[in-house]
């Protein structure tokens, strides 16, 4: 994926201690807290912060590279399926067009 079709979500690559530190309404807390979501097993609560840090409509492509980037960044420690990336992907735009 490039930096341009993750738009926002280019900040999924921000450092362990940037993840740590940052403020809830950025787009890194925002980030944060998805990924603290889905290691709970809140796919709701991780679609409405995925949504919340997303500046373009999303699709199971993109859940799953950001998903990767918060695995390399050791903030993400489960992984998901394709299916079930399309589903938060799903549920994230949905989220988006509710606003």
């Amino acid at each position: 994926m490039t930096a341009a079709s993750l738009g926002s979500l280019n900040a999924s690559h921000a450092s362990p201690q940037a993840f740590a530190h940052a403020s809830p309404n950025s787009v890194v807390g925002q980030l944060a807290a998805y990924a603290g979501a889905l290691n709970n097993g809140n796919i709701n609560a991780a679609a409405l912060s995925l949504a919340a840090a997303a500046n373009h409509s999303l699709t199971a492509q993109t859940v799953m590279a950001v998903n990767t980037n918060l695995t390399t960044a050791n903030v993400l420690s489960v992984s998901v399926t394709p299916a079930q990336a399309a589903t938060i992907a799903a549920m994230a735009n949905a989220a988006q067009s509710a606003r």
